[in-house]
């Protein structure tokens, strides 16, 4: 312990005397722990941090799997008996999302319910931090609010249980209030016990909902028996999904059961962002790690004569080691610590940077994991960068060491190693630049990609109508036209419209497929999206007609049922013939002998996002009968101006119609638009800021090393320039010493990035992983950025003074 304590002592007194060196290894150091602890503070709460549940590894995501392996929701019909036959589960839970309004409170809100199964919350693991989460009988209107809620809506105040909400006219009561960030699903307000036990259906269908089998709309929750694997419950599963098969070939032909643990389904999405982010930081914590490397033996050379010393006064080769590498573990301990200073500047940014819709982002923070990992990595780094000029520096002292000399030929073995060291960097840069420039081409080409409408100038928002007694469809569609025509009368409003959902932000509804005079066997019937629009709907986003005619004020309730159809399903349906005409029908649309003509085919547009594709999709007119609720639209508008500044007026003119009617999901198209390709974009965004990092700290080790060779070769190029050698000779022989090393680099990166950045196929839109554009860009700005490096010191050794240099001998 003295021995330790004194090598401390020794090393704290080294990096004070050489403030300058200490200054730049903690700098560099930093910045590779910094971004390794931001980005692993995202890693440990999304993938690696428990649910907060009650036995989180034993909670599953139950779906059903349609042909190509696609998971989708369940029907009620097929849950019950899921329910019934299963005994690898403790609980099977079922619930459906919907948002609805609340409006027994001073200003009515859109919030998100989630009807509920009564057993959902024994399923989830989780009790009430207020009341209970519902009992185990099948009880009344009952209702558990979000504890994030609790305190937006209500102030948070202790009475809250018992107390009577109205819910899009409904009256319940609240029994309980869950636990701060404990919800499932994560964005739910409103959990509500259902009636039958059953969760309702997003749509309002009436009758006995557990007789339902084609109707998919449910998530299952599921909570494994104690003792009962994941595989267990899958082959059991893979069973009933057999036999359902069978028995009900019409509604469950081809249809599987795929069983996932619950934190792995809901980081589904985020993890490979993550995942390839943690590589990327990994690289730049070894680029800085070599270049302290680099500096410790540019170093050793000025120490040699204080490790001769040492060891003449008879300190090992082992007691050398142990005090360069306490110099070391110094360094990265105060490299580390502020490296979680830069973590928690850099955290906010991290939170925006992230898609907005990851799971759990909130809770991302430097927890005492986090602390230990960066505690881990920084003790790794000493051990990594400090290791091999340790083993280098505590060599037997030669003598002339020892006498102070220098001789004229620079050490071989030293220059190798140092020259290694800053062809690794350049290796690992060029890979997070290829990187870089992959995602950012990839993203360069979504945002170019036309989604088949113009987003410039249109403001949507969603409008849901208030509940109130004696509410009909008819009523409901008159209500939304009032609110189409008054907003068209606002200045400024150059087209304004309404229908179910925006293009871009998912896939509405969707239905099997009926043609008349056609028949599917089962199974085989389209799949098509389905959604409902205002004639103005199509103007306001200037989506084009194709053929045909677009909806008009003509395709009233009591008009011959029309259709329009887009491209994708104009050739999907009917390749090669006229789709005008054809009479199309789905479950939506009403029974078997409903049917609506097709009068228009409109240009794609894509329902996800550019990168994902376009789905077929039939739109019917709001105006006319279907199952559609029709109690929330969303309106577009297409504005003169900025849309943002016309928020007000259409407030204004909403509450002159009705003032209880929400008004909610306020955005511009465009923010539509960079909201379907967040996911593209982060990874982009923190890829390319890492790129930059490790390109910057590989220019500046490339730097270092070769203003060491020429302040190290100071006699020899002294010599030279007295026997009659040319500036500009000395200036190429240097410059060509840095493009070699950085030629070496450029080398082994190519191997290194043509095989490692087959990962990022993934996030990448008409862009190949070993796109040669790419790669030929990357290699010139590694190659720029190598030879501007080594211009400096080439300059400076052309400066050199043959008798001073001389005289320094």
């Amino acid at each position: 312990m003295d021995t330790l304590r004194q090598d401390v002592r020794y090393a704290l007194r080294s990096l004070r005397k050489h403030a300058g060196f200490t200054t730049v290894a903690v700098l560099t150091l930093a910045l590779g722990i910094g971004a390794n602890t931001a980005i692993f503070s995202a890693l440990e709460a999304l993938l690696l941090r428990p649910l907060p549940f009650r036995d989180p590894d034993r909670l599953v995501r139950v779906w059903q799997t349609a042909p190509g392996d696609s998971a989708v929701a369940t029907s009620p019909a097929n849950f019950l008996d899921w329910r019934a036959d299963s005994k690898a589960f403790e609980e099977l839970a079922a619930y459906s999302e919907t948002a609805r309004n609340l409006t027994s409170i001073s200003q009515a809100q859109r919030v998100n319910t989630v009807s509920v199964s009564s057993n959902f919350f024994r399923a989830l693991g989780v009790d009430a931090a207020r009341g209970i989460a519902f009992g185990r009988a099948v009880g009344g209107r009952e209702v558990v609010l979000s504890h994030e809620l609790w305190q937006r809506a209500f102030a948070a105040p202790p009475d809250i249980l018992g107390r009577s909400l109205t819910i899009d006219g409904e009256s319940f009561d609240v029994v309980g209030v869950l636990p701060e960030r404990s919800g499932f699903p994560e964005d739910g307000d409103v959990w509500v016990r259902a009636p039958q036990d059953i969760p309702e259906t997003p749509i309002g269908v009436s009758g006995d909902l557990t007789k339902l089998r084609d109707a998919r709309y449910l998530g299952v929750l599921g909570r494994l028996r104690a003792r009962t694997g994941l595989a267990e419950a899958r082959a059991e599963m893979d069973v009933i999904a057999r036999r359902l098969q069978r028995e009900y070939p019409n509604e469950n032909a081809d249809l599987g059961i795929r069983v996932v643990p619950l934190q792995d389904d809901l980081v589904s999405q985020a993890r490979p962002t993550l995942i390839l982010l943690m590589g990327a930081v990994g690289f730049v914590l070894l680029i800085a790690c070599l270049n302290v490397a680099n500096l410790l033996l540019a170093r050793s050379v000025s120490r040699s004569r204080e490790m001769a010393i040492r060891a003449a006064l008879g300190a090992g080769r082992r007691r050398v080691v142990r005090q360069l590498l306490t110099e070391s573990a110094l360094l990265a301990l105060l490299g580390g610590a502020l490296g979680v200073v830069l973590a928690v500047w850099g955290l906010p940014f991290l939170r925006a940077t992230l898609p907005q819709d990851t799971p759990r982002l909130a809770e991302v923070s430097l927890s005492t994991a986090v602390l230990g990992f960066t505690l881990g990595i920084s003790l790794l780094s000493a051990l990594l960068f400090g290791l091999a000029p340790a083993l280098q520096m505590s060599r037997d002292a030669l003598a002339a060491d020892l006498q102070g000399g220098r001789s004229a030929t620079p050490d071989p073995a030293r220059h190798r190693l140092r020259g290694l060291l800053a062809a690794g960097e350049i290796a690992m840069a060029l890979v997070l630049v290829v990187g870089a420039g992959l995602l950012l081409k990839s993203l360069w080409r979504l945002q170019q990609a036309s989604p088949g409408f113009h987003a410039e100038g249109v403001l949507t928002l969603r409008v849901s109508l208030p509940p109130s007694d004696g509410q009909t469809p008819a009523s409901r569609r008159a209500f939304f036209d009032e609110v189409v025509e008054r907003f068209r009368d606002i200045p400024g409003v150059q087209a304004v419209g309404a229908t179910g959902r925006l293009p871009l932000t998912g896939r509405s509804i969707s239905a099997e497929i009926r043609v008349q005079g056609r028949s599917y066997a089962p199974s085989e019937a389209p799949a098509v999206c389905w959604r409902t629009a205002t004639p103005g709907y199509f103007s306001a986003l200037e989506i084009p007609l194709v053929k045909g005619r677009m909806f008009s004020a003509a395709d009233g309730a009591g008009a011959q049922p029309v259709a329009l159809v887009n491209e994708t399903m104009a050739l999907r349906v009917w390749p090669g013939a006229d789709p005008i005409g054809q009479r199309i029908g789905t479950a939506m649309d009403g029974d078997e002998g409903s049917w609506a003509t097709v009068v228009g085919v409109v240009g794609d547009t894509p329902q996800q996002s550019v990168a994902v594709g376009v789905l077929p999709e039939m739109v019917r007119p709001f105006a006319q009968e279907s199952l559609f609720p029709g109690d929330s639209m969303t309106i577009t508008a297409r504005v003169a101006g900025e849309p943002e500044k016309m928020v007000p007026a259409f407030r204004a003119a909403l509450a002159a119609l009705n003032r209880e009617a929400p008004i909610s999901d306020i955005r511009t198209m465009e923010s539509v638009g960079r909201a379907s390709v967040a996911r593209q974009r982060s990874a982009g965004q923190m890829l390319a800021l890492l790129a930059g990092l490790a390109l910057a700290l590989a220019a500046v080790g490339l730097y270092g090393l070769l203003a060491y060779l020429v302040d190290e070769r100071t006699r020899e190029i002294g010599i030279r320039l007295a026997l009659g050698a040319r500036p500009l000779d000395v200036l190429l022989q240097v410059l060509r010493g840095g493009l070699r090393l950085a030629a070496a680099g450029v080398v082994a990166g190519l191997v290194l990035a043509g095989a490692l950045t087959r990962v990022l196929s993934g996030l990448l839109y008409t862009v190949s992983a070993t796109d040669p554009a790419t790669f030929v860009l990357v290699v010139g700005i590694l190659l720029g950025a190598a030879a501007c490096a080594s211009y400096l010191p080439a300059r400076r050794a052309t400066r050199v003074d043959p008798i001073v240099a001389l005289r320094c001998d």
